[in-house]
């Protein structure tokens, strides 16, 4: 179950609907907790964070989740998984309208994913930070957030996948 919930996770974002990837991610988080692979863990809990406040519209049922998740990444010492769980923990504050926190957040992933040398994890999270900035009026910020993230990516828009990136930026 587990190589079948992490082989899914791109998938769910474009087809099926949230209580599908709910009970994916939920079976792949617990198998990877009774294999005794926090790593894993770290992974497929923050997957289910993302399904239950995006797709779900549950975000305080994705952020006891998101908690499981950040400890299981903090525990695997992967600072990428830890950056992803701030990330989507910046958009569960966000849908329980607290922008600030959200901010918060955000910059943690940003900086986690810098650390990590995640580049694409890193100018992700970096133009999110410009949309949340944005909903709190700091437009000078976002903006300059917004236009390193497009420049970033118009330049390296050969690399696979990157003109869907540059396309979320723009």
């Amino acid at each position: 179950m587990l190589d079948l919930a992490t082989a899914m996770h791109w998938y769910s974002d474009l087809r099926g609907d949230g209580e599908l990837w709910r009970e994916v991610f939920s079976a792949g988080a617990d198998a990877a907790r009774a294999l005794g692979d926090v790593r894993a863990e770290a992974e497929q809990a923050n997957y289910l964070s993302w399904a239950l406040f995006i797709l779900c519209g549950q975000p305080h049922e994705a952020l006891k989740v998101h908690q499981r998740a950040l400890a299981a990444a903090t525990e695997a010492g992967d600072l990428v998984l830890e950056a992803w769980a701030y990330y989507y923990r910046s958009g569960i504050e966000s849908r329980m309208v607290a922008p600030e926190a959200a901010v918060r957040y955000n910059r943690r992933a940003v900086e986690l994913f810098s650390e990590a040398g995640y580049v694409n994890g890193q100018f992700l999270a970096l133009s999110l930070l410009g949309k949340r900035l944005h909903t709190l009026g700091e437009y000078a910020e976002a903006v300059a957030l917004h236009r390193e993230c497009v420049a970033h990516y118009r330049g390296v828009v050969a690399s696979p996948g990157n003109d869907e990136l540059l396309s979320m930026a723009l």
